[in-house]
């Protein structure tokens, strides 16, 4: 990785890691689980046969943000990975979905629901304090910060359908980048900054896509002929995507190059496998 980054300036992947979502032998939850980026050293993070959802890598790589709702009631979690050690950092509101942390690690983007609609807010990681930064009459979730933290990709329901949608932090207003039909959602943002993939719903099946943060040069991925193409996330130097492939009752995690060419399977055999995140750079 060191002999990568020196010549290109880009993180490598070897060492990486993604973590995702599972279910565990007969029990009706998820667990949190971790597997190595060549499919080696699968292990378990939680184990409270609760829903346990939406896990996001900080930016240094040493915590899990992620929703339990083993009180009863759902709360983002900070996990770390090597000692276990847990803390609550968003407990107000309903439903709450972690998209991800600023580039510093200050920040915590969550979409949380309060009276019945869903906003997108950013919680300090130490502290707790919160601010909304984007709203609408309708649900806005899925908030996926850019890599420079200027901005954030988050998903907004307000033209009718789930559709991808970028704001400049601060600044009123927002673009719209999915082609506006059908049903768009799971935005990931490229380490270089240049793409945003995403879930597109097309022939009646989902699909990854990427575009660039402009809604420009939108190109197909992923697709199968026989099931579904969900929740990508990028490698941290961006050659990669790992996504959830789902067909009639069974799941698998799948690794393909951002040019769609080449593909692997990573996990496969787990009950509905899902919500992949891929770990920085080491």
């Amino acid at each position: 990785n060191e002999i990568v980054y020196t010549f290109t300036g880009v993180r490598g992947v070897f060492g990486t890691e993604i973590a995702f979502t599972a279910r565990s032998g007969k029990s009706k939850g998820k667990e949190l689980y971790i597997v190595g980026m060549d499919g080696q050293d699968l292990r378990k993070v939680t184990d409270n046969r609760s829903f346990n959802l939406f896990p996001r890598w900080s930016p240094d790589g040493q915590w899990l943000a992620y929703t339990s709702f083993r009180t009863g009631m759902p709360i983002v979690y900070l996990r770390n990975v090597l000692t276990g050690a847990e803390k609550e950092v968003i407990r107000f509101g309903g439903s709450k979905t972690p998209g991800g942390f600023s580039p510093d690690g200050v920040w915590l983007y969550a979409g949380v629901s309060q009276a019945g609609n869903s906003d997108i807010y950013r919680v300090r990681v130490v502290g707790g304090a919160s601010e909304k930064i984007a709203e609408g009459w309708g649900l806005e979730v899925s908030p996926s910060p850019s890599p420079d933290g200027r901005r954030i990709a988050f998903v907004s329901d307000r033209g009718g359908s789930p559709q991808i949608y970028v704001k400049t932090i601060g600044i009123a207003g927002e673009t719209r980048i999915s082609d506006g039909t059908g049903y768009a959602t799971s935005p990931s943002w490229s380490p270089a900054g240049d793409r945003i993939a995403y879930t597109a719903r097309s022939g009646g099946r989902f699909i990854v896509t990427t575009v660039a943060p402009d809604g420009s040069g939108s190109r197909e991925v992923a697709s199968a002929t026989d099931g579904d193409c969900e929740d990508p996330s990028f490698s941290p130097d961006g050659r990669s995507l790992v996504y959830t492939y789902r067909k009639k009752g069974y799941s698998a995690l799948k690794i393909i190059s951002s040019d769609g060419r080449r593909q692997r399977t990573l996990v496969s055999g787990l009950g509905d496998a899902g919500s992949p995140a891929w770990s920085p750079g080491r």
